[in-house]
């Protein structure tokens, strides 16, 4: 352990007293509030997770896509500020949501904005994209995409659904006179427009 020398000036004699800097930091980091940093690589069944401190070495682990375990698992270690990412993909902001409800800060990246080297893009399993999440994360170098809150998504996601129905029910209409036309039926453009009234002409027809 690396010890600093102190010199103390007192009735005009000198003397050097050892101090542990070690020790004293530790004493120190006990009382304060550490930055924990988490990156997660997120998949169906699982999440593949590796935590760095600020002061120490990555660690990893997988669990079950559960953000109460990953609180569990993270208050197991002294007290922090819990610092999360992972990319977007197909669970959307859901895990983001779960996180920030547990009370861990979270932020989710694009999978092409975080900085790669080629033995990341060579030898890609779930244990080196968590580790390298991490890293970028600690190091500063991850900027999070803007994420609306959560009604505002539920209802974008509802003005989404409607506009695609009425692309396929356009679809569907085309389909229907070509197939009447095909076979030498025709009907006004009013009857077209609404499906059910083609029923009734067919029927009415014979």
């Amino acid at each position: 352990v690396r010890k600093n020398w102190i010199v103390y000036l007192k009735k005009e004699t000198s003397y050097t007293q050892p101090i542990n800097t070690y020790q004293y930091a530790k004493k120190r980091t006990f009382f304060q509030r550490t930055k924990d940093f988490i990156g997660i690589d997120v998949h169906k069944d699982s999440w593949r997770v590796a935590t760095a401190p600020e002061v120490g070495v990555v660690k990893g682990h997988s669990q079950k896509p559960s953000a109460k375990e990953l609180l569990t698992f993270e208050e197991a270690l002294p007290d922090g500020e819990y610092h999360a990412v992972y990319e977007s993909g197909f669970s959307g902001f859901s895990t983001y949501y779960a996180l920030q409800e547990v009370g861990i800060d979270c932020i989710v990246i694009h999978a092409a904005d975080v900085p790669t080297t080629q033995y990341e893009e060579t030898m890609k399993t779930d244990k080196v994209d968590a580790v390298k999440l991490v890293k970028s994360l600690k190091a500063g170098l991850l900027t999070g995409i803007y994420i609306h809150k959560r009604d505002d998504i539920d209802v974008r996601a509802v003005v989404r659904l409607r506009k695609t129905i009425q692309k396929q029910l356009g679809g569907y209409k085309s389909r229907v006179k070509h197939l009447l036309h095909s076979n030498g039926v025709v009907f006004s453009g009013t009857v077209l427009k609404n499906p059910a009234l083609i029923g009734r002409e067919l029927s009415s027809t014979g």
